[in-house]
């Protein structure tokens, strides 16, 4: 390996060097690999200076095939007649942030190369494919000199049969177009790609070179094509030395005296080390597995259980490991030592000796993964032994990033702030498990060590008393329709001082209306049906404003903007419903935005309703008026609880308006300048602060066997275990039309985020696919219940309304359900069990099972059923039928 000393003299002594051809013949990787174009741009010549030449290229946002990795694929020379060397003088760069090296997860950005390129002049040697040159300001990529075809250097002798050709990986660098779940555009921001060539004249004596680049274009490879090239890239097992060793039964716990471990199940060692940066002119960074500066200590505190001390000048970490049953603790105790705020950025490193056979972040086999609250999960497959990793502590679990490496899973909190003086404890759960455990496995333990395996109520659905009068009216209507869904918890509109456009008198329905509507609603449904739970409807996050301050802001607001734009604080004045307590707790942007919501009800054009977004907090306006508003459902109108809309309040980056204010700090959420290590801002994360005033809503409604139901999943430790329902909009994310028959529904975060929570989607509104809903309607909605059975799921409606001639089949068998087991395609409670894939399942119940199977129009069908004893065999056409078991006598 040559030093980069001895290449920059190499350099210095020659830019260009002549030498005599070779022809190569094998297909490149980079043309052979599945390629899917999303932008072709034509070629491209950049001639030299004597400063750096750059041509600036702009395209619209990417809308990514799942799935697959982004790539820029092209072929690059610098134009001589003979090959006549190379060197360093192509820069990339993506949307301000410069290509080289290394993607974020830690593998290559050349995908059709090895990670270095072999030269020999007389001896081989090697040289980085990226390197800063002749005092460049950003590292460019390794150029060859050449007249371009199958015509290449003789000396170069590292993958020849790609001849000019790169395919750079720049999944983490592109502008995605982006929709939030009401299907308004979030991102949609063009992408500028700069392209420079670093060839200066003084290198070449004064003479014109141009650089060319052919064939570029932007598009996706597989993921799996990806995996194989990374495969050549395999991570280091930390050593240990002079280990303390733990044990218990078939799982061996090693510490050594660096703070690195090994956890071995069945012979197989995970390795673990853990990296936490300190603040300075240059980010500094302390290790638990490597070379570094602070102090650290080991000792056995009892057969379970060892300490690992580390002390730096600006803080003290203090690591408890112990075992817990079958699962293994990691307590990470910070106690800043400062008399200022202090930011550190935590990595762990979960390494094996060999690529995994799986690696899952959050449940989905994705690359990197930074938005993983509700499902804080690793789960790293290998072969003879498998780990789970879950973290537990809100801080991490707010922020947590993950990513995968052929044989490590890194989990990263990028942004955990102390106080000064101040401590806390972050706190992550292993599972090293036995080897031909899944994915299944490990999830429904962890369900079942955090106590959410409480029965769920359903069918649900939404009721508009004023959109439904007529059967309200109506009882034998309203009993009829309440069979035909089967619904058993309906969520009464209009919402209370929210969405509350009266058509009756183009204003608004007010407290006394509501009541008055919300009551005599309660009563007719009671009527029809006395098992059925009736609740209100609240949102989250508004301060409503009466309709003629709406006006006043819309009137403010530039075009009259509608959605969530922005504010300035100025805008607010004469607006005399927001108090100062209410301002308090708004969202404000690190800019000073404010986040406002406008929309349109009403005839015609409509006219504008909305307010100001704001967050609950224990003792802030916004808690008061969340319970204040329970309250009035609960004893004023006397309903069984409510629903809520956006509950968890820790949304993606892309809902950061719902998320962040950047005026006040929460202790603990801040963001770190990457190249000092210092903190660039503190603000304060909703989901964070919020956590006791959800749990204190919760158990006000749960009081008197109340019902709540709330759209997002839980995110922090104090919600996750109460029994809600909980459910997410996950429409946006598949198409049920674009299925082939018996085709396996497509795999995405959203409904992997409800597997330790409540696993409801919401259902899929039909008219989102028109004209192909007419006729269709059915069968979306069945394909939507067997997309969320691929998540071990449980279907919600949102306003299902099929024509005659179909039915609602499984979906009025669902409920109620106490899910013990989650599956592929499949959930098997106390009560019942629903499967979209054949299979043998055990029978938990007493009584003798029934079997139902239902096609994709909801219509009830003969098939092939077993029942052994407590088994029952069900042979189906996997996603085509729903089969339902359930007790012969219900």
């Amino acid at each position: 390996m040559m030093t980069i000393q001895t290449i920059v003299r190499r350099l210095a002594v020659s830019a260009v060097v002549l030498s005599a051809s070779v022809a190569c013949a094998a297909e490149p990787w980079a043309t052979a690999v599945p390629f899917e174009p999303y932008h072709s741009f034509d070629a491209i010549t950049i001639p030299n200076a004597d400063a750096a030449v750059y041509h600036d290229l702009k395209f619209p946002a990417v809308k990514k095939k799942p799935a697959t990795r982004t790539v820029l694929r092209f072929r690059s020379r610098l134009h001589f007649e003979t090959p006549s060397g190379w060197n360093y003088y192509l820069g990339i760069n993506l949307n301000g942030q410069q290509a080289h090296g290394y993607t974020p997860n830690g593998t290559p950005r050349i995908l059709n190369r090895d990670a270095q390129v072999t030269l020999d002049e007389g001896e081989p040697y090697t040289w980085p494919w990226w390197n800063t040159l002749g005092g460049a300001k950003h590292v460019d990529l390794l150029t060859f000199f050449g007249p371009g075809g199958d015509v290449l250097d003789k000396r170069i002798k590292s993958d020849r049969d790609e001849l000019y050709w790169f395919v750079i990986d720049v999944d983490d660098l592109v502008n995605y177009y982006k929709t939030a779940l009401d299907m308004v555009v979030i991102a949609n921001e063009k992408n500028r790609l700069r392209l420079s060539n670093g060839l200066l004249h003084r290198f070449v004596k004064g003479a014109e070179v141009d650089l060319i680049i052919d064939d570029l274009q932007l598009g996706a490879i597989p993921d799996e094509a990806w995996k194989q090239q990374t495969l050549r890239f395999i991570a280091r097992v930390p050593s240990l030395t002079d280990p303390i060793v733990l044990r218990r039964s078939d799982i061996e716990l090693k510490i050594g005296r660096d703070g690195a471990m090994h956890v071995i199940r069945d012979g197989k060692t995970f390795g673990i080390d853990s990296r936490f940066s300190y603040p300075g002119d240059e980010i500094g960074y302390n290790h638990f597995g490597g070379e570094t500066d602070w102090t650290v200590s080991v000792a056995r505190k009892s057969d379970r259980e060892a300490q690992v001390k580390a002390s730096c000048p600006m803080y003290d970490l203090k690591r408890r490991v112990f075992f817990d049953d079958d699962r293994v603790r990691i307590h990470d105790t910070f106690t800043n030592k400062l008399d200022e705020p202090l930011g550190i950025d935590v990595r762990h490193r979960f390494t094996t000796d060999e690529p995994l056979t799986e690696c899952l972040l959050g449940g989905v086999p994705e690359m990197a993964r930074a938005e993983m609250t509700e499902n804080p999960t690793l789960f790293m497959n290998a072969g003879k032994a498998a780990l789970g990793v879950i973290v537990e502590d809100n801080v991490t679990r707010l922020n947590v990033e993950a990513f995968a490496q052929p044989n490590r899973a890194v989990v990263r909190n990028a942004s955990m702030g102390l106080r000064p003086s101040a401590e806390y404890t972050a706190e992550l759960t292993l599972y090293p498990m036995a080897g031909g455990t899944d994915w299944w496995k490990f999830v429904n333990r962890v369900r079942r060590d955090w106590n959410i395996q409480f029965t769920i109520d359903g069918p649900w659905d939404f009721f508009h008393v004023q959109q439904k009068r007529h059967l309200i009216k109506d009882p034998d209507r309203l009993r009829a329709y309440l069979k035909r869904k089967n619904l058993k918890i309906v969520a009464l509109m209009p919402w209370l001082d929210y969405e509350n456009y009266d058509p009756d008198t183009g204003g608004l329905v007010d407290r006394d209306k509501y009541k008055r509507l919300i009551t005599e609603a309660a009563a007719a449904l009671r009527a029809a049906d006395p098992t059925i739970k009736v609740t209100g409807c609240m949102e989250s996050f508004p301060i409503s404003l009466p309709l003629d301050e709406v006006a006043t802001l819309v009137e403010r607001l530039p075009n009259k903007q509608q959605g969530y734009p922005k504010v300035k604080a100025h805008m607010l004045e004469g607006l005399g419903s927001l108090t100062e307590r209410d301002r308090e707790c708004l969202f404000v942007s690190r800019d000073g935005d404010i986040t406002c919501e406008v929309y349109y009800r009403g005839k015609g054009t409509g006219i504008p309703l909305g307010g100001f977004a704001a967050y609950p907090a224990v003792g802030n306006a916004q808690h008061e008026r969340l319970m204040e508003q329970a309250k009035f459902i609960k004893e004023t109108c006397g309903l069984d609880g409510i629903y809520i809309d956006c509950f968890s309040l820790a949304y993606e980056s892309n809902m950061s308006h719902l998320r962040y204010d950047y005026r006040k700090w929460d202790g603990h959420t801040v963001n770190l300048d990457p190249a000092t290590g210092r903190i660039a801002d503190m603000y304060t994360d909703a989901g964070l602060v919020g956590a006791t005033s959800r749990k204190a809503l919760i158990e006000y409604v749960l009081q008197d066997n109340g019902v709540f139901v709330a759209n997002s999943y839980p995110a922090v430790r104090e919600t996750q275990s109460l029994p809600t329902f909980r459910f997410s909009e996950s429409e946006y994310n598949f198409n049920p039309l674009s299925y082939a028959k018996g085709e396996e529904p497509p795999l995405f975060y959203r409904m992997t985020g409800s597997q330790l929570s409540t696993s409801i989607g919401l259902g899929y509104r039909t008219v989102r696919l028109r004209p192909n809903d007419k006729g269709n309607e059915a069968q979306i909605i069945m394909k939507t219940v067997v997309t969320y059975l691929r998540y071990g799921g449980l279907f919600y409606h949102y306003n299902t309304n099929l024509p005659a001639g179909t039915a609602y089949g499984p979906i009025n068998y669902m409920f109620p359900i106490t899910p013990v087991e989650l599956g592929k395609g499949f959930v098997v409670g106390k009560e019942r069990i629903i499967t979209a894939v054949a299979g043998t399942f055990e029978w938990l119940h007493k009584s003798k099972p029934r079997v139902m199977v239902f096609d994709m129009k909801g219509h009830e069908v003969a098939a092939p059923v077993k029942v052994s004893g407590n088994q029952v065999t069900i042979e189906i056409e996997n996603w085509e039928r729903v089969a339902v078991v359930e007790p012969a006598e219900s």
